[in-house]
């Protein structure tokens, strides 16, 4: 219980004010919410620690008709999955949720880095990393977010 880690393949959605695209956030968040769930195994995370939380975005930009993407409005969907995979009871079903209310204020740290577009939608995708305070290892991530700037030259 102190360290995830979980891709999730799929069109990554923001908020749209359509009811369409409101059926598509809902099943976004329930899928992110599904996998992580089923990483994490077992009884739920507590709420009360700290965690520091990694999001790596993968985008197909034709699956968004080629518009130029703002990142984060594409972060509060998947904290809003990602919480309530973590925290909630392990009889949950998670299909079921309509107000994603689980608390996410102890997400101290968040770390988004946006990865080369994709060649395709099927390989879109978010990459999440959670760590307790517990099992926090700061050379790790400092190595990761090294990885990423030697990636980008």
């Amino acid at each position: 219980m102190g360290y995830l880690s979980v891709a999730v393949h799929g069109i990554v959605r923001n908020f749209v004010p359509s009811s369409a695209q409101k059926h598509a956030l809902q099943r976004w968040k329930v899928q992110v919410a599904t996998a992580v769930k089923a990483e994490r195994g077992g009884e739920p995370w507590s709420s009360e620690d700290d965690y520091v939380v990694m999001l790596e975005y993968g985008f197909h930009l034709p699956s968004h008709w080629n518009q130029h993407l703002d990142v984060e409005n594409y972060v509060k969907p998947v904290l809003d999955g990602l919480a309530a995979g973590l925290f909630c009871s392990t009889d949950r079903e998670l299909a079921d949720i309509r107000i994603w209310n689980y608390p996410d204020h102890n997400f101290r740290t968040l770390l988004i880095h946006r990865l080369p577009h994709v060649q395709s939608e099927y390989e879109e995708s978010v990459d999440i990393s959670v760590w307790n305070r517990q099992s926090w290892n700061q050379q790790s991530v400092v190595s990761t977010l090294v990885g990423w700037m030697d990636a980008e030259d």
